[in-house]
């Protein structure tokens, strides 16, 4: 009896160990159940800028709503912000982008609680927004050739995969360095891919030197004006005039001269001449000097006078064309001569 008390009792004890270690395990459990359950939930800075997405939303402000919807989902990249992303691009017609986050979101369906329960709104707001596209796929070469869709490079030449575009005229370029680029448009259905062939043109450098040798070669000087030609023109033509005047002036003087020799001369040879009161200029030296600077003056005065008037002349015929000219004195037997030589 004393045995089987003993074995009770321990068996007892042993029963009571138990159940403390397990009460201890679940209360430690029960402490960290709820924290466990606190650190997995949302951020609250990533809950209230959601919330403040969906305020602006109902206020149908869509673009403060999507910058709310962006830094949310920049603090986790939570299934949810991409999704909320989506919503709110959809609305200011970002089609491309607005798939590429809805995409992302429906993902993770089967694992994030709020998608799973937002599916059905989420994949119909999809299909909605892919109705907007259709697919463009470029072959062809240079392998390597850049393709650009609105100002954006979507892939490169030969096309593995077909990229996502517009439904509705589409224009895409092909390029690649040393040859010569290809634009087309074409037409995009959102049920019917569009597959497009293109085969760039590779550019000689001869053809690139020739470009350059077309090019116009500015002058090395420059004409002036045409009214600082016709100023010149008009002073050109205004000094002649001047000289013309001056050497006028001269003839005027030296035929005067001529004149007044003459009138010497005169005097000189009545009073030497041995007939009296007749004229003899060969009765004294002095009457044959006069006489010839009569005939030098008087020469001499014809020639600046001619001169004068043409070069005056010349002056004023401002208004037709060009004139040049050269006017010379030569001396000639008994007199001078004037030489008018040039181009009018």
């Amino acid at each position: 009896m004393v045995s089987g008390s003993s074995q009770g009792f321990e068996l007892a004890s042993r029963l009571t160990f138990a159940v403390r270690q397990l009460a201890s395990a679940f209360l430690i459990v029960g402490l960290f159940v709820p924290l466990g359950g606190r650190a997995l939930a949302a951020d609250p800075a990533e809950d209230e800028l959601n919330r403040q997405g969906v305020e602006a939303r109902k206020r149908g402000d869509d673009q403060a709503a999507l910058e709310s919807f962006r830094r949310a989902y920049a603090i986790h990249h939570s299934p949810r912000g991409a999704a909320q992303m989506g919503l709110a691009e959809i609305a200011l017609g970002r089609w491309a982008d607005a798939a590429t986050h809805l995409e992302e979101a429906l993902a993770t369906a089967t694992s994030d609680p709020w998608v799973r329960k937002n599916e059905q709104v989420l994949r119909e707001s999809l299909d909605r927004v892919l109705d907007q596209f259709g697919t463009l796929q470029v072959i062809g070469s240079p392998s390597g050739a850049e393709v650009v869709v609105e100002g954006r490079v979507v892939g490169t030449v030969p096309m593995n995969q077909p990229s996502r575009v517009r439904v509705g005229d589409c224009r895409f370029e092909v390029r690649a360095p040393g040859y010569a680029s290809v634009t087309r448009a074409v037409a995009i259905e959102s049920s019917v891919p569009r597959r497009e062939t293109v085969e760039l043109s590779s550019v000689s450098p001869s053809v690139a030197l020739q470009a350059t040798a077309l090019r116009p070669i500015e002058p090395q000087t420059k004409m002036p004006p045409p009214e600082e030609a016709d100023t010149a023109s008009r002073s050109g033509h205004s000094n002649l005039r001047t000289a013309g005047v001056i050497m006028g002036a001269g003839g005027l003087v030296a035929i005067a001269t001529g004149v007044g020799f003459g009138v010497a001369a005169r005097s000189a040879g009545k009073n030497n001449s041995q007939l009296g009161n007749t004229f003899d200029p060969n009765a004294d030296d002095s009457g044959k000097t006069y006489q010839t600077l009569q005939y030098v003056g008087l020469g001499l005065g014809a020639a600046l006078l001619l001169a004068g008037t043409v070069t005056f002349l010349l002056g004023g015929d401002s208004d037709h064309g060009s004139a040049n000219a050269q006017v010379a004195i030569l001396p000639q037997a008994g007199g001078v001569l004037t030489a008018l030589s040039g181009t009018f």
